[in-house]
């Protein structure tokens, strides 16, 4: 449904009632929602969550996947949550929250600190120029920490650990369940499960001694920045990987 033709709902729609609450009566469209009634229900196809929005809570669609929510969202504990924003230097990032834990559910893409100092930004120009518009920035290990905005953080090993355990894997070895659910669906056909979208941004390795750089895995493996050893993520598995003198993709978390 269009922003248009929904304002028109908006607009001419009666109000209905039920258990003392009001809501509007196309529900089926799954772009509406409405507070939960006094008992916490909701019409069916929808579930109450908490709200910032509802002092009694928020009808959300029911999901078992993200593929359920369509463009509301992504799916979290049976429920379509329309994604929050973060906004880095003039654009804006969906996060998406997994395991009470905020995180960038895309790429990051600034040339500055959050300081406002340069940093610098590698993308494979001569083989996609629109590499940074697709995926984001490569960034070094020195400049990845400095990135993050104030009140966000680079995530440490442990973080990744406890995402990919939730996720249902175990970091110690590889797993292909949890690679698949933080694959974007355009990374070989991923579930996406909890919205965090992972892509396939490879990285750029530096060479011994800053000699003779090159870029590898880009479209095949997504590599992202920790305060330790980078997190891999590919078609078939997720790990930890003792990776050095690369520059790697990061997903600001939320302090």
């Amino acid at each position: 449904m269009k922003l248009k033709e929904l304002k028109f709902i908006f607009s001419v729609m009666p109000l209905l009632t039920a258990g003392g609450c009001m809501y509007f009566a196309d529900v089926t469209s799954r772009e509406v929602t409405y507070p939960c009634n006094e008992d916490r229900s909701c019409v069916d196809g929808f579930k109450c969550a908490e709200s910032l929005k509802f002092t009694q809570g928020e009808c959300l669609p029911v999901c078992a996947t993200i593929s359920d929510c369509g463009n509301f969202g992504y799916c979290l504990d049976g429920a379509c949550h329309a994604y929050s924003t973060l906004t880095v230097d003039g654009k804006t990032y969906k996060t998406v929250v997994i395991n009470n834990k905020e995180w960038m559910a895309e790429n990051l893409a600034t040339k500055q600190t959050n300081g406002g100092s340069a940093v610098t930004c590698y993308a494979d120009i001569e083989q996609n120029p629109q590499f940074i518009e697709q995926y984001g920035c490569l960034y070094d290990q020195t400049d990845a920490i400095r990135v993050c905005p104030a009140g966000w953080h680079l995530p440490s090993e442990e973080e990744f650990q406890n995402l990919i355990a939730f996720a249902g894997g175990d970091i110690t070895t590889s797993s292909e369940i949890p690679a698949k659910r933080l694959r974007d669906k355009s990374f070989h056909e991923g579930e996406n499960t909890y919205g965090f979208s992972a892509l396939p941004a490879g990285y750029r390795y530096a060479g011994r001694n800053n000699v003779d750089p090159f870029y590898d895995r880009m479209g095949d493996f997504a590599y992202f920045c920790s305060t330790g050893s980078p997190l891999k993520i590919t078609w078939m598995s997720v790990e930890i990987e003792k990776k050095e003198n690369i520059s790697c993709s990061v997903r600001c978390i939320k302090d």
